[in-house]
C-alpha cells in the first residue's frame, strides 16, 4: 500500500515512514551470488550490515559506532557458542547495577596491558617471561578486608610445588 504521503507499507495498511513493513524481511541477494547483499546506510553507505558466505558483518567507516540500549535499568549481553553446542554470556554491561561484568575468563595477551586510571596510574601485564605490576602515582596498598584474614606470598619451593614464604 502507498499512502498519500508516498510512504510504502507492506503488511500494513497504515504506512508511518518511506518504507514500513510489519513482518519478517528477508534479502537473499540474486541468484548468481546469494550471499552478495548488504544493507547499506548513510549518503556515502557509512553502515553496511551483511553476511558474506561466511561470516555476518557490521562495518562502520565514519564517526563512532555506538550501541545503546535505551531501555531502563536493562544490559547489552555478548553471547557466544560455550563450546558444547549451547550459547553462554561472555560480556554484560550491566544497566542496572551500572557495571561491566566478564562472565568468562579474561586472557591478555603476552605484552599487552591491563591499565587502571585516568592518567594510566595502574599498569598489570605479562611480557611472556615475567609478570609485571607497575604504578606510575602515589603509594601501592595491599589490602586485606576480610575478617582475621591474611597477606600470604607463595612461591615455587625448589621441587616442583609452592610454599607459602611470608604470612602477613
Amino acid at each position: 500500500r502507498i499512502n498519500s504521503s508516498g510512504n510504502v507499507g507492506i503488511g500494513t495498511t497504515s504506512p508511518s515512514a518511506k518504507l514500513d513493513v510489519n513482518g519478517d524481511v528477508n534479502i537473499t541477494g540474486n541468484l548468481d551470488m546469494p550471499d552478495s547483499s548488504l544493507i547499506r546506510l548513510g549518503s556515502s553507505n557509512d553502515l553496511q550490515i551483511y553476511h558474506n558466505g561466511t561470516n555476518s558483518n557490521i562495518v562502520n567507516y565514519a564517526g563512532d559506532l555506538v550501541i545503546r540500549n535505551g531501555a531502563a535499568d536493562k544490559d547489552i549481553i555478548l553471547q557466544s557458542d560455550d563450546g558444547s553446542g549451547g550459547e553462554t554470556a561472555y560480556l554484560t554491561l550491566d544497566g542496572s547495577v551500572v557495571e561491566t561484568k566478564f562472565n568468562k575468563d579474561l586472557r591478555v595477551v603476552d605484552n599487552e596491558k591491563i591499565i587502571a586510571g585516568t592518567s594510566n596510574d595502574l599498569e598489570i601485564f605479562s611480557s611472556g617471561a615475567s609478570v609485571h605490576f607497575r604504578t606510575w602515582s602515589g603509594d601501592m596498598t595491599f589490602q586485606q578486608n576480610y575478617n582475621d584474614g591474611d597477606i600470604i606470598f607463595q612461591s615455587d619451593n625448589g621441587s616442583g610445588g609452592v610454599t607459602s614464604y611470608l604470612t602477613l
